[in-house]
């Protein structure tokens, strides 16, 4: 077992489900996840998109027509990305090591598909960003009850194994869950921070939960 495997499966709750794959490239790496630098590089990344969408998104409020336009193009954002100039959009935004949105609201790319399609540049992507903010908390706080909840069961099948593996197996285990609880807390802590939904926003998402799920959820792979 790798030392690190614990906290890097923690990792995917956040970027599996709880981000489009349009934001969820703004977290990816080219360093292999499973190693110290790569896992690494990879927290302060997912730290530092957080951080920025909840800065971003903090004066902004869900509307009916703007969460309208984000289910109607949503899925042809991907678009942007169909060839060199617009690739890595997303990733554009990290400047400096941290991330600044307005650079995507700038994008020529961005703002070409915006024209197109009649959309204010810097507006619609505040709502898409407040609609993505309000979805990562709900759905990653509930991963990362769940991952405490199994945090016993695994203590107590690596237990099981001590007397089978090699001591600095056994040892290299019990660090990798002991960082991954950490790891759980940390996060918590982190995803507690984007915003609450209002009452407005919230009776818009419950009204369109169905639609907002199937159309996050597409995107490449």
């Amino acid at each position: 077992m790798r030392r690190v495997s614990g906290s890097v499966l923690i990792m995917g709750v956040l970027v599996t489900g709880a981000v489009s794959p349009v934001f969820a490239q703004a977290v990816e790496t080219p360093a292999p996840a499973a190693d110290d630098e790569g896992f690494a590089q990879m927290q302060r990344r997912i730290v530092g998109v957080v951080g920025a969408i909840i800065d971003y998104t903090r004066d902004v409020r869900l509307t009916e027509a703007g969460l309208e336009a984000v289910l109607e193009h949503h899925a042809s954002i991907n678009e942007i990305y169909d060839d060199g100039a617009g690739s890595r959009l997303v990733e554009r935004a990290f400047v400096d090591g941290r991330y600044d949105f307005s650079v995507i609201v700038a994008d020529p790319a961005y703002q070409g598909w915006c024209r197109e399609r009649g959309l204010e540049p810097e507006g619609f992507f505040r709502e898409l960003l407040r609609l993505q903010a309000l979805r990562m908390r709900k759905e990653s706080l509930a991963g990362l009850d769940q991952a405490r909840e199994d945090m016993p069961a695994q203590r107590a099948a690596l237990e099981e194994m001590r007397g089978q593996i090699q001591k600095d197996q056994y040892e290299g285990a019990l660090a990798s869950l002991e960082s991954a609880a950490a790891m759980v807390e940390e996060t918590r802590t982190l995803m507690e921070g984007l915003p609450v939904p209002t009452e407005a926003e919230a009776t818009l998402l419950a009204q369109n939960e169905e639609r907002i799920a199937e159309t996050l959820g597409e995107g490449p792979e």
